[in-house]
């Protein structure tokens, strides 16, 4: 077996973390294996970094530093673009509202969630355009149809 020195403070810091019961007996060697066994291994710390929240301008950069090929960039903006495509914004309720009568006096009403309140219509996370859409067909048919999504 090979003796190494070991100076007096780091002993004095190994009895300490490896915080010995009264009256055991440790070795050094025990209590120096009782504190390595405990101490987090490299690869469970960069798991740690993994679970950190991220800024968003960490992750803008960590993106820049990416390599990546011209193929790679035009997939990417290409399923961009097909996801903009697919989701059509709802049209804004105030055109609709001035050629209805029995709301275009009325204030307040900026969106479709504003028109669904005034009317009484839960929306209940659906969307107010096709809450309203749906209400019209059933109570309000002389009513102008409400616009379509896209």
């Amino acid at each position: 077996m090979k003796n190494f020195p070991v100076d007096d403070d780091l002993v004095a810091l190994i009895w300490q973390k490896a915080n010995p019961k009264p009256f055991e007996n440790l070795t050094f060697s025990e209590a120096l294996r009782r504190v390595l066994s405990t101490m987090t291994p490299p690869s469970a710390a960069l798991n740690n970094v993994s679970r950190r929240v991220w800024t968003a301008q960490e992750l803008l950069d960590e993106l820049n530093d990416m390599p990546m090929s011209e193929e790679e960039l035009e997939d990417v903006h290409r399923k961009v673009k097909e996801k903009r495509a697919k989701r059509a914004s709802s049209p804004k309720p105030t055109a609709w509202l001035m050629t209805v009568p029995d709301l275009k006096d009325v204030h307040g009403l900026q969106s479709w969630n504003d028109v669904c309140d005034h009317l009484g219509i839960t929306v209940a996370g659906d969307s107010g355009r096709r809450k309203v859409l749906h209400w019209v067909k059933t109570n309000r048919p002389k009513w102008p149809p409400v616009p379509d999504a896209g």
